[in-house]
């Protein structure tokens, strides 16, 4: 009963963000073209926000290992909810400064990659071993949900009260998460849960990437998603809003149907993915099968 407590509480602390996030990317981008009607003005910011994300992407992880790890997650929302403050000051009272806007997406990339690290170094330590595979399940299930609830909250929320109330609302789930972090940084079972010290820096930092270099099936793997992802992302996050605003002229709700469709055919090719793989289908056989 202890470690679903302490599972619950992880998961509102790191859910409730990262929903948060999905609601702001969507929201960022349907107020950017609003504001600037400039679907290159979009991709700058978007590219900026993702290098910044993948650069941090190890660093996160080091962090999350190297020191307490409950205080990271709480210091991650806790900026998170500063900046959507500042991004609704920067919207309402300094006509939507870009260079601003720029900063602000820079730094929450990095605190959303700090959050969307956290479940493989956090989960471990709060649950007994034995249940440690079923409470992973279930956190893979949520992840393939955040899509759709961000899209679903977001895409609707833009449509019925417009951007600035919904900015308010994003603000209103990031508090929600900062309150179960703080309760996740009182956690005793993370308070010592930290690296060995002793270790070099780029060790500690390059150490899962020193797994890959070993691992040829797995690094391979890893390349296919990178480029997948390198597709689907200025496809979801750049094309689709500019071709339905400026192009189509049509109103967020389209956008949000558009991005529950995509995290719907997530959610239902997941479960159908594992069973062939059950059935000793091979993985490469799939991989070509998605790419084609």
């Amino acid at each position: 009963m202890k470690s679903l407590t302490n599972f619950i509480i992880f998961l509102c602390a790191q859910n409730f963000s990262v929903i948060a996030f999905r609601f702001f990317q969507l929201l960022l981008a349907w107020v950017t073209l609003s504001e600037t009607h400039s679907g290159y003005t979009l991709g700058v910011i978007v590219t900026i926000s993702w290098v910044a994300n993948i650069i941090c992407l190890p660093f996160s992880g080091y962090f999350l290992d190297r020191y307490k790890k409950g205080v990271v997650v709480f210091l991650a929302n806790l900026i998170s909810l500063i900046l959507i403050l500042v991004f609704y000051i920067n919207l309402v009272y300094y006509a939507y400064n870009i260079m601003i806007v720029v900063l602000i997406t820079i730094i929450l990339s990095v605190a959303d990659s700090v959050l969307l690290s956290s479940p493989n170094t956090i989960i471990p330590f709060i649950v007994e071993k034995e249940r440690l595979s079923k409470f992973t399940g279930f956190w893979a299930t949520l992840a393939s949900l955040q899509t759709i609830i961000g899209a679903l909250v977001g895409g609707g929320t833009i449509a019925l009260v417009g951007n600035q109330i919904s900015i308010l609302i994003i603000a209103i789930l990031y508090l929600i998460a900062l309150l179960f972090s703080f309760l996740l940084m009182r956690n005793k079972l993370l308070l010592h849960a930290s690296m060995v010290k002793g270790q070099k820096f780029y060790m500690q930092l390059l150490k899962g990437f020193s797994v890959l270099v070993k691992l040829t099936p797995e690094r391979s793997l890893c390349c296919v998603g990178m480029t997948v992802n390198f597709v689907m992302t200025p496809l979801l996050m750049i094309l689709l809003p500019v071709y339905i605003k400026i192009f189509l002229n049509l109103p967020i709700i389209y956008l949000a149907i558009m991005e529950i469709c995509f995290g719907l055919g997530l959610l239902i090719t997941s479960p159908f993915v594992g069973k062939l793989l059950s059935n000793n289908v091979k993985r490469l056989s799939l991989i070509l099968m998605g790419n084609s």
